[in-house]
């Protein structure tokens, strides 16, 4: 499932690429998650919000009209948001990824014994 969204005039489209989630999943494995699948969706789940929360802050910027702007600065700006908001996700500097992986897991755990999440977590 690839969406695309417009942001400045370029469709952002995330990466939704199975060996780089796979690799995501063996960082996680070596982590020390329990579930290395579901931490790497989770990470990708942070990297996503974080790219799309640094395009909505660079559009308060002022234009610099020396060098300014175009359509590929506005690509190479939004892919290096890409790349900034994925290193953010791995590294775990806002914990979005952690505090979800927790949600979803002690939902899973629920699920999978019959119980509540409440009473899991």
């Amino acid at each position: 499932m690839v969406a695309a969204m417009p942001v400045s005039g370029v469709a952002f489209m995330p990466r939704l690429d199975r060996a780089a989630l796979a690799a995501e999943a063996h960082n996680a494995q070596a982590a020390g998650a329990r579930d290395p699948e579901l931490m790497a969706a989770c990470q990708h789940f942070e990297a996503v919000f974080l790219s799309q929360l640094m395009r909505v802050m660079r559009q308060g910027e002022s234009k610099d009209k020396l060098f300014g702007g175009g359509l590929a600065e506005g690509i190479y700006r939004e892919l290096l948001d890409d790349q900034l908001a994925g290193e953010m996700a791995t590294t775990g500097g806002t914990g979005i990824s952690a505090m979800l992986y927790e949600q979803l897991e002690a939902a899973a755990l629920a699920a999978s014994t019959g119980a509540t999440a409440r009473e899991v977590a």
